[in-house]
C-alpha cells in the first residue's frame, strides 16, 4: 500500500497527509511480527512509530480531520501501553541473562517461576 499524493505536495494538508501516512505505514508494516510476539526489536520499532504518528498528528491537527480514534490522544494512548511491553521484555531479557546464571539453585527455581508469571501477564495486553 502506497501513500502518495497525484501532485507535488505544497500545501500544509498535503504535508500533513504524507507524515501521518509515512508513520502509519511504518507501524504498521511491525504489526505482524509483534504478535507473533518472537523478536522484542519489533515491539520496539513499533512503539516508535506509534511515538512518531503521535507527533506527526499532534503537530498537522491544524491541517487534519481525522475520527476519535485518530486523534492523538488515542494513538498515545496505544504508544504507552506498548511501552509497558517493552518495558516487561527488557526486564524479562535482564532477568533472564544477567541475574538468572548468577543465581543459587533455590532461587533460579523462583525466579523460573517469576518469569512465567511474568509471560503470562504480558500476553494479555499483547492480545488486546
Amino acid at each position: 500500500m502506497k501513500y502518495k499524493l497525484d501532485h507535488e505536495a505544497k500545501t500544509f494538508g498535503d504535508w500533513a497527509y504524507l507524515a501521518v501516512a509515512k508513520h502509519y505505514k511504518k507501524f504498521l508494516s511491525h504489526e505482524l511480527a509483534v504478535l507473533e510476539d518472537k523478536d522484542p526489536e519489533e515491539l520496539h520499532q513499533m512503539r516508535v512509530g506509534m511515538r512518531r504518528l503521535k507527533s506527526a498528528i499532534n503537530g498537522f491537527t491544524a491541517a487534519l480531520n481525522l475520527p476519535e480514534n485518530g486523534q492523538g490522544k488515542k494513538v498515545g494512548k496505544i504508544a504507552k501501553s506498548l511501552g509497558n511491553l517493552r518495558d516487561l521484555d527488557v526486564l524479562e531479557d535482564t532477568l533472564k541473562n544477567k541475574y538468572y546464571p548468577h543465581l543459587p539453585n533455590k532461587e533460579q527455581k523462583r525466579l523460573k517461576e517469576v518469569l512465567y508469571s511474568l509471560e503470562k501477564t504480558e500476553k494479555k495486553p499483547l492480545k488486546k
